[in-house]
């Protein structure tokens, strides 16, 4: 039996991002590996590790002048196990992420939302 206490690091990518500043809402989403060229493609890629999402009103002009910075995370820990790096150390991971990390932003289409109708029922 060790004796030696094993650390897990537990990887995250964080995201800083101004709320208005798309004018909607919008997702910045992660890549670790290639991108797919087409954006219909990129939330089923096999690259794709997960999203932050930014939810704002409708119509927002861009660049307003009170907007405020949001944050959110995104792990990566399940996508780095899957790359078949020899450790979750720092030596390892950070090479690999600066060199396979990537990311994307994809604004919300509210004209494909009222296309289909949604109801909202308070």
């Amino acid at each position: 039996m060790s004796t030696q206490s094993s650390k897990i690091i537990e990887w995250s990518a964080r995201i800083r991002c101004k709320e208005h500043a798309l004018g909607g809402s919008y997702s910045v989403l992660l890549f670790v590996g290639p991108i797919p060229d087409e954006e219909k493609d990129w939330r089923i890629s096999p690259s794709f590790v997960g999203m932050h999402g930014v939810y704002t009103g409708y119509g927002i002009p861009d660049n307003t002048a009170d907007d405020v910075e949001v944050e959110g995370f995104v792990r990566l820990n399940k996508a780095l196990v899957a790359s078949s790096l020899p450790s979750l150390g720092p030596e390892d991971v950070v090479p690999f992420l600066k060199s396979a990390l990537g990311w994307r932003v994809q604004k919300v289409r509210i004209d494909l939302i009222l296309r289909f109708g949604f109801i909202l029922t308070l």
